[in-house]
């Protein structure tokens, strides 16, 4: 009688296993197809990430670019007036990943940098 009851019970036990394995295949694959399916998209878009530092008044606008561009010389810059306020942005990502970790050294010395997405035409 006890028999029975245990081999059901392994039975049982290792069909879930399998069943649990094969599931996360399943998964796997279909998180790789998406990965693949976002890597095309962004070779077909002009989106991009930048990192906004500041936006206000003009002349704070130069003060801050200025200061900006000795703490991080080899990130280039852009200043651009858009509806009554100046904004410095900054990089040119392809990926908000990207733009993320730069925004992590950003911050030390910039805390209101946030990170932005633009559609651009020239990219």
């Amino acid at each position: 009688m006890k028999k029975p009851l245990i081999v059901t019970f392994i039975t049982i036990l290792c069909l879930s296993v399998n069943y649990k394995c094969f599931s996360q295949t399943i998964v796997d694959e279909k998180i790789e197809a998406l990965i693949s399916k976002k890597a095309e998209y962004n070779k077909t878009t002009n989106d991009y990430y930048t990192i906004q530092i500041f936006n206000g008044e003009e002349y704070k606008a130069q003060r801050i670019e200025n200061k900006f561009n000795e703490e991080f010389p080899e990130i280039v810059s852009t200043r651009k007036f858009e509806k009554t306020e100046w904004k410095i942005q900054v990089g040119k990502f392809r990926t908000q990943m990207k733009a993320d970790k730069m925004l992590d050294s950003i911050k030390t010395k910039f805390r209101g940098a946030r990170v932005t997405t633009y559609i651009d035409s020239k990219y």
